[in-house]
């Protein structure tokens, strides 16, 4: 019984000394800033380009499923073809962290992707 208690306390100070020494790395680590260089992303004119990305967007990606403003509109969509903007909105429940709300997938507020 004491070789045991002797396990266990030695493993608890080595629990406590890893938990402490992980928690220090995570608190140093924590905001690190990254110095790499940006892509030199643009935005396509070109209109097959603008084409596949509807294809994907509105079909195999499946964005329209979650970037759209309610399961409603995404029922507009399925059935009858209508194109929803993706302003997003949809609620997704997560319920031990409450609501998860879809994102917006461009800067306009009101529109998203049209």
């Amino acid at each position: 019984m004491r070789i045991l208690l002797r396990i266990l306390k030695w493993l608890g100070i080595a629990l406590v000394t890893i938990v402490v020494g992980l928690s220090l790395y995570v608190w140093r680590t924590w905001d690190r800033v990254w110095d790499a260089p940006l892509p030199d992303v643009r935005a396509s004119t070109d209109p097959a380009v603008i084409a596949r990305g509807e294809y994907f967007v509105f079909g195999p990606a499946h964005c329209v499923e979650c970037h759209m403003a309610s399961s409603e509109v995404f029922e507009r969509f399925v059935n009858g073809g209508e194109r929803p903007p993706l302003a997003g909105g949809y609620k997704f429940d997560a319920p031990p962290l409450g609501a998860i709300y879809s994102r917006n997938l461009t800067p306009d507020p009101e529109t998203g992707i049209v």
